[in-house]
């Protein structure tokens, strides 16, 4: 079996995003603004990515139920061991009248992506059940979509399976079933990368004059889809081996362990600076070896 180690190493990359977002990378002290555009703008990026990475990789099988079922089953027993080990490490006193609805949502925490991605998947399985024409699927993902814009822009929570799960999860498979990335060019690609790119700097500059920091901007749901047929269109594919294997885990053993790395060094003198990012990085790193290591023989955790 081959793997596609140019999105193993891209998804590591995307990994190295959100710790930008959790952990305000400062170029410089006199260029707020750059670093806004690094943390909140750049950054936001990563996580719709890994949203549509997950929905191209589900579309083979989104109509098999049994396939379905076991994929949710796998992301709710990762869900599950994060949530629980890190209830233990932050909170001292667990408030149990709010427990259920923190295991629900994770809208606290970074879990709420495996969350949103759950709900996502299950979502996408039953609209795909009931309607058969991926067109009016996709005009339903593009206008929750901008019914998440919306919610934010008032000051809710956008990061969940409605707004963000299922819009992004949807495009990975529309890209995948219509076979998108065989039909579109690099001569239209590369251009329109850069012009969202663009649209985004944009779109994070006003969020700064405001200073508000977003978790969605309306140019993701162009942008985040042509960065990963662009990834798929220029890959190289090897033949999998256990140091690949390893490779392509690292990117969700960094995701998932790197709010404890921060954790890690909460009591230190590490100001935010590019100092502390490099050593929350290093340590996600070390840390997600172990978890890789371990999760060979138990297989909760990625």
């Amino acid at each position: 079996m081959e793997r596609n180690i140019t999105l193993d190493f891209f998804k590591i990359f995307l990994s190295i995003l959100v710790i930008t977002i959790h952990v305000e990378v400062k170029l410089a002290e006199t260029h707020p603004l750059w670093n806004w555009f690094i943390s909140q703008g750049i950054a936001r990026i990563a996580v719709p990515c890994f949203f549509i990475i997950n929905g191209y990789y589900l579309a083979k099988k989104i109509e098999d139920f049994s396939a379905v079922k076991k994929y949710v089953l796998h992301l709710l027993t990762i869900y599950i061991t994060w949530f629980v080990f890190y209830i233990l490490f932050y909170d001292r006193k667990i408030d149990y009248a709010n427990l259920l609805q923190n295991f629900l949502l994770s809208s606290s925490s970074h879990l709420w992506y495996v969350v949103s991605l759950i709900y996502g998947c299950i979502l996408l399985f039953v609209l795909k059940k009931g309607i058969k024409n991926d067109h009016v699927l996709l005009i339903i993902a593009l206008l929750l979509f901008s019914g998440g814009v919306v919610w934010e822009g008032m000051r809710g929570n956008v990061c969940n399976g409605l707004f963000m799960g299922f819009p992004f999860v949807f495009c990975g498979y529309y890209i995948r079933s219509k076979d998108i990335i065989s039909k579109i060019k690099d001569i239209y690609l590369i251009p329109s990368i850069i012009l969202c790119f663009m649209v985004l700097l944009i779109e994070s500059y006003l969020g700064f004059r405001a200073y508000i920091a977003h978790n969605i901007y309306i140019v993701l749901i162009v942008l985040c889809p042509l960065i990963i047929i662009f990834v798929f269109k220029h890959s190289t594919y090897k033949f999998s081996n256990s140091y690949l294997m390893n490779i392509s885990s690292m990117a969700s053993a960094i995701y998932f362990i790197h709010p404890f790395a921060i954790l890690m060094l909460i009591n230190g003198e590490y100001p935010n600076t590019l100092v502390r990012f490099a050593i929350v990085c290093l340590l996600s790193f070390i840390l997600s070896i172990f978890i890789i290591y371990i999760n060979k023989y138990v297989k909760i955790f990625l």
